[in-house]
This record gives structure tokens, C-alpha cells and sequence, in this order.
């Protein structure tokens, strides 16, 4: 693109002001954050119908987590809007669970993490 003007530097320092503004996606830079399950520890075991409170974290540069989902299997438990996230299943029962969380943040985008297994027996 070519420019023929009087004012011919103003015009491109104003048209390199306006490149560099929309050119600048920095603060639109979405990486997803590192995120885990703190508790209950893999292979835990809980007498069913006692509650189980999962702890989650979630860490990074762009932190823009709208939400922490928690999952049984592909079964949704719960979810926690603000950190610390944690959510507490109520009326277990006896069984092997594999539980997950997911992350989604402020544009839609989720971020799944590895899961853990818990055993729920019958209390004695």
C-alpha cells in the first residue's frame, strides 16, 4: 500500500500507531493453565456415604479460569467458580471411581487433567 501525501511522515507515523495497536494481540494470548488435583490422593479409600471433598488447583500466566468442572467418569459432579477449587460429593456409594477436573475459561476453552482413582467400600 502506497501513500502520496503532503504530510507524508505524519501520515505514517498514524499508520504505524494504528499497526502497532492492532497488531498487539499480547493481552488476547490464551494459553490454557496447568492444572491438578490435590486431594483426595490416587487410590484413596472412603466408607460410602461419608463425603469426599476434591481439591483442584489451577496455575499460569493468563489465569482466566471462569470455572473448575469435577467429574465421576464422564458423570459431572460439580463445578467451583473460584479458587481454591473444591467440591464435596455427597451420598457415595460403594464402588471404583475414576474422578477428573476441567478447567474452562472467560472464551469456552477447557483444559482436562489426569485423573485419579478412588475406592468407595461398604463400611464394616
Amino acid at each position: 500500500m502506497k501513500i502520496i501525501a503532503k504530510r507524508s511522515g505524519w501520515i505514517a507515523l498514524v499508520l504505524a500507531a494504528f499497526i502497532l495497536v492492532s497488531c498487539d494481540d499480547e493481552g488476547d494470548n490464551n494459553s490454557l493453565p496447568d492444572i491438578g488435583i490435590t486431594s483426595p490422593g490416587d487410590k484413596s479409600v472412603f466408607k460410602a456415604g461419608d463425603p469426599i471433598t476434591i481439591n483442584a488447583f489451577a496455575t499460569g500466566e493468563n489465569g482466566k479460569v471462569a470455572r473448575m468442572d469435577f467429574y465421576e467418569g464422564k458423570n459431572k459432579l460439580g463445578e467451583d467458580p473460584i479458587a481454591p477449587y473444591e467440591f464435596t460429593w455427597t451420598d457415595t456409594k460403594a464402588g471404583n471411581y475414576v474422578i477428573t477436573i476441567t478447567t474452562v475459561d472467560q472464551d469456552g476453552n477447557e483444559n482436562g487433567s489426569a485423573s485419579i482413582n478412588i475406592d468407595v467400600v461398604d463400611p464394616i
